[in-house]
């Protein structure tokens, strides 16, 4: 017995940090449990949700004509496969759902600090980039949502990982997941083949043979994405969903812009991560005066290049976000790996992990009606409140104006708000035109604002949670 003992006690020990990095994840569980209830918000609400709501309905496949346009719009099928394969497993639900993803977002926890501690040999350095992970709002908000940029995150990050590790069967797999889960997860794959190419050119006596032989290998996981896309094009028409095209963007400025005012400022500078970065900066300042060299420097070009192309490729195309979560699991990396090994005193990690926790109360308590801040509940619970309300006044065959995201909720029961029998029959878009109109601060445009201030509209009712808000009125002119 007191053998047994001992053995925990030094079992703990020398698991401290992965028993601590494991205690964190379980929390961070446990404090989103309640989100798991909530109907979809916004792209998961029309998109997502109701796409692997139905593929588990349907039937599970990564073929392009497996669910309609409209649901899947062109991208490739691994996030609706594995999403719609658990829902059919444990129930196709939105607890359900929600569950699913924030399980992903768990093991994204759990592979930072296994990863990190691989990488930089420090139980330290794991467990506080698991920490800052776990305090970043716009991955709590993710981490329930039903949307593949989680997903895209962990694959991407074990895609660099498995490379830096020379771990081809790894890097396979997890880069066709990256690739299969969205367009984007390309990026982990051209940052490994620009690293290769870059490592390559510094070993002048390397063969060409050998060097086209390894670019084949590395540039092999695309291969099941663009499969799909042409078997795309031959089942629709199209590589890519005809309606994203409109969206790309070629423009030097429109590029620039976001990459300079979006993914790099969000990555780097927002949500707390300023004082990340700034120490970093600090960091290295110490180094380059001690004339000490950068520990893990080729691990952190190779983070810092994805950041980089992972960046450009979302700057091309339309911007959101929740799009850049990809980038921040690996900023978090490169600059707790360069403070971490610049400054090695434990009482300096426990002092920053304490300042850095108390600053980030700050940013997540900052909730507007976006989903890359918890603030979308908000919005979640006064549209339950108004649809509840219009179905208590038996107004729901009646002629109601609504914007967009609204009448997909009040018209798709996979979305949550409604039941079978609850479902409206008589939306339009036209406030002029209807005997009720419902205007929100997060769901709207400027003809909808505008109809609030018409003489001819009764406020009926309104609901509103922090700063989100909603309103019903009554169109007196309606004929």
């Amino acid at each position: 017995m007191v053998n047994f003992r001992k053995n925990i006690v030094r079992f703990c020990c020398e698991n401290l940090y992965l028993l601590l990095s494991v205690a964190i994840t379980v929390g961070f569980l446990i404090v989103k449990i309640p989100y798991i209830k909530l109907p979809f918000y916004w792209d998961e609400a029309w998109v997502y949700g109701p796409a692997v709501r139905t593929m588990a309905h349907t039937g599970i496949s990564f073929l392009p004509n497996a669910l309609p346009t409209e649901l899947y719009r062109g991208h490739p099928m691994l996030f609706h496969v594995l999403n719609g394969t658990w829902l059919k497993i444990f129930g196709n639900t939105i607890t359900s759902a929600h569950f699913f993803n924030l399980l992903v977002a768990c093991t994204l926890l759990l592979s930072i600090f296994s990863i990190s501690k691989n990488l930089f040999k420090s139980g330290e350095i794991a467990f506080t980039c698991v920490i800052i992970l776990s305090l970043q709002p716009t991955f709590l908000a993710q981490s329930t949502l039903v949307l593949p940029e989680v997903m895209v995150a962990l694959f991407s990050l074990l895609t660099l990982y498995f490379f830096i590790q020379n771990n081809y069967v790894g890097y396979f797999i997890f880069a066709s997941a990256a690739s299969l889960t969205k367009e984007t997860g390309i990026a982990a794959i051209a940052t490994c083949l620009i690293s290769y190419i870059i490592s390559s050119y510094k070993i002048h006596n390397r063969s060409w043979k050998i060097l086209v032989r390894n670019l084949v290998k590395l540039t092999l996981p695309t291969l099941p994405l663009l499969i799909f896309l042409f078997l795309q094009k031959e089942m629709h028409g199209w590589f890519l969903f005809p309606e994203h095209i409109g969206f790309i963007s070629l423009s030097k400025e429109d590029i620039w812009q976001k990459l300079v005012t979006s993914y790099i400022t969000f990555t780097f500078l927002l949500q707390g991560r300023n004082l990340l970065f700034f120490m970093m900066i600090f960091a290295l300042l110490w180094l380059l005066y001690k004339k000490r060299k950068v520990e893990n420097l080729n691990i952190y070009l190779i983070f810092l290049l994805f950041i980089i192309i992972y960046s450009l490729i979302g700057s091309i195309n339309f911007f959101s976000k929740r799009y850049i979560l990809s980038n921040i699991p690996i900023f978090i990396l490169i600059s707790v790996g360069i403070i971490f090994s610049t400054f090695r005193n434990r009482y300096f990690l426990f002092a920053f992990l304490i300042l850095f926790s108390g600053l980030q109360i700050k940013y997540i308590n900052f909730q507007n009606n976006s989903d890359h801040t918890l603030g979308f509940r908000n919005a979640v619970k006064v549209n339950q409140e108004m649809i509840n309300l219009c179905l208590k006044k038996d107004i729901k065959d009646e002629s109601i104006a609504v914007f967009f995201i609204q009448g997909r909720i009040m018209t798709d029961t996979l979305a949550g708000y409604v039941k079978h029998n609850e479902i409206f029959t008589n939306l339009n878009n036209q406030p002029e035109n209807a005997k009720y109109v419902i205007v929100s601060n997060y769901d709207t445009n400027e003809k909808f604002l505008q109809s609030r201030n018409l003489p001819q509209m009764k406020l009926v009712a309104r609901f509103e949670e922090k700063k989100a808000w909603i309103e019903l009125y009554n169109n007196n002119l309606y004929h």
